[in-house]
């Protein structure tokens, strides 16, 4: 009778370091320099979102690049690529349908760039196992700073939700979804003999467990607890340990229910009176860690699956509604939250919350998209894990392949609350995961030259025309920019502005378009600023830290088109 035996991996920082510098001798200057660059992605991810945006666009741009270069494109055939490419595809098709046109093309079509850099790490840049030991060494030391900060957080500054380095409550996804490889790696590898380097393990898995808690984001929490448990399941596969393993999170489940309620609650607002604490204050302001004066909300009354009372359900529920009533092709990406308003009554139990989108990949999908783009991404989704799955084996005895199913599986899983489905900073993190785990599972990919055969002259008459558009944009960027903006605000005034025109006793159906265009027309002529005005629309800015100036002049904008009105 065959008898399962607990894998025995091997993860050799030292080692894995000597040879990859070794092989890091033989690259070309090129791709010496690009690896270097590659390595820099983690430690940009802890400074701000643009720097890391840049890091993540760039290696897009000259992947595929190296890719008509090179004449090298196989590795687009694989299935999850060619369902993100449809998805794309048909997210720009909707963005043009739906009422938002403008708006939705900003969002739709700089989203292909998460996808195309999975594809670079899987197919480029991380294809050598020693070259992915050494970058995931590089997450580690990565996720090791973030802790040091949030620690240095927990004594200068104290709050119910902790924030830096970015100040918003961002730390969260830094820690479990950008580093998920690490609590999913190091859970194995704890299974290993060696009592020592286990109780190292167990140390950076318990801190970094702590640390994610104090930072309140109660749905990486869960992702995070989740992979650990689904890495212990998997070690020895078999019936009587996954009985063990869930009997075991049951038990903890009602021990937790019964004698530590409050772990469940979360505090409404992640900032206190005083926020600037010195060391010396400390031990009076200790509480502030855990105490909240602004009230909290209850996990179990916001998980949308049994309550349709709260804002989680409200928010799906939006997005439900705005699918069934537009089915086929949706609102349009980004639309969710400027169409929400404006939607009636329903038959789906409970009230609309209409926030940024519908905080759910997938019904955010289908409120955008239709069935078709949600059809596409529940294929893309599923491609990306079952790649990951097949392939854990790929290297033998290599915890970063045996577990690399796991990191897709959980930040794609489809019952968990997301952030927006075609926005930066949560893309960002996922999609830096995804690429790492489909890298650990594709070592041996390669990139065959194409059938497709190019005339030389064809090459060079290609590369002057990019390089002439290339330079087009760079000098006229600032003016392009502008134009579009002034696109996006316009097609941002005719949905916000409707009610407020009805609230001044005017038609809005009848006068709205009058209204924007005067609005519109106001704001190029005072040379305002209009980036500013779509991030309060948006609301990446609060419009209650914008400034009293800045209010009065939108209501003398605002007073001024009226008057033209009536």
């Amino acid at each position: 009778m065959y008898k399962y035996m607990t894998p025995k991996f091997s993860l050799n920082f030292k080692t894995s370091f000597e040879n990859g510098l070794e092989k890091f001798k033989g690259f070309t200057f090129f791709d010496k320099v690009m690896t270097i660059f590659w390595f820099l992605g983690p430690f940009l991810y802890l400074v701000e979102r643009t720097p890391a945006d840049i890091w993540l666009s760039l290696i897009c741009v000259i992947f595929l690049l190296r890719c008509f270069n090179k004449n090298e494109w196989s590795c687009f055939k694989q299935t999850w690529v060619m369902f993100a490419i449809c998805l794309w595809l048909i997210s720009i098709f909707t963005s043009i349908l739906g009422p938002m046109s403008h708006l939705s093309l900003s969002q739709s079509l700089p989203w292909i760039r998460f996808p195309i850099y999975a594809l670079a790490a899987q197919a480029w840049l991380a294809r050598d196992r020693d070259i992915r030991v050494m970058f995931f060494g590089l997450i580690l030391v990565s996720f090791l700073t973030m802790c040091f900060i949030l620690l240095l957080e927990i004594f200068l500054e104290p709050k119910v939700r902790l924030t830096w380095p970015y100040g918003d409550p961002i730390p969260g996804s830094f820690l479990a979804k950008l580093c998920l490889s690490i609590y999913c790696v190091f859970t194995v590898m704890i299974f290993n003999k060696g009592f020592k380097k286990s109780l190292i393990y167990v140390f950076i898995l318990i801190s970094g467990l702590i640390l994610l808690k104090l930072t309140n984001e109660r749905s990486n929490f869960i992702l995070v607890i989740c992979a650990i448990l689904v890495s212990i399941t998997i070690i020895n596969l078999n019936i009587k340990r996954v009985l063990l393993v869930f009997g075991s999170v049951a038990f903890a489940f009602v021990i937790i229910i019964n004698f530590l309620p409050d772990i469940f609650e979360r505090c409404h607002s992640f900032k206190i009176e005083d926020q600037k604490k010195s060391f010396n204050e400390f031990n009076d302001s200790k509480n502030s860690i855990f105490e909240c004066s602004k009230g909290t909300v209850n996990f179990f009354k916001q998980v949308p699956l049994f309550n349709f009372d709260g804002s989680y359900w409200g928010s799906w529920r939006s997005g439900l509604q705005q699918g069934l009533e537009k089915p086929l092709f949706g609102v349009g990406p980004g639309g969710t939250r400027h169409t929400c308003g404006y939607l009636k009554d329903h038959w789906l139990p409970g009230k609309n919350y209409c926030g940024n989108h519908p905080h759910n990949f997938y019904i955010q999908l289908f409120a955008e998209t239709g069935v078709i783009g949600l059809a596409l991404g529940i294929l893309m989704s599923f491609s990306i894990i079952f790649k990951c799955l097949v392939n854990r084996f790929a290297v033998l005895n290599c915890p970063l392949s045996f577990v690399s199913f796991i990191i897709p599986l959980g930040v794609l899983f489809p019952f968990q609350h997301f952030g927006n489905f075609f926005g930066q900073w949560g893309n960002l993190f996922i999609w830096f995961s995804i690429g790492f785990a489909l890298s650990c599972s594709s070592p041996f990919l390669v990139n065959e030259k194409s059938i497709i055969k190019r005339g030389v002259s064809k090459k060079y008459i290609t590369s002057i025309i990019t390089i002439s558009l290339i330079f087009i944009l760079i000098l006229f960027w600032k003016e392009i920019k502008n134009w579009y903006y002034f696109k996006i605000y316009s097609d941002n005034c005719k949905i916000e502005y409707v009610g407020f025109l009805e609230e001044n006793s005017l038609n809005g159906k009848l006068g709205i378009n009058e209204f924007c265009v005067c609005k519109t027309k106001k704001l190029k002529q005072d040379n305002l600023d209009i980036l500013y005005r779509i991030k309060l629309i948006n609301n990446a800015v609060k419009y209650t830290s914008a400034s009293k100036t800045f209010i009065l002049e939108e209501q003398n904008i605002n007073n001024l088109c009226l008057e033209r009105l009536k």
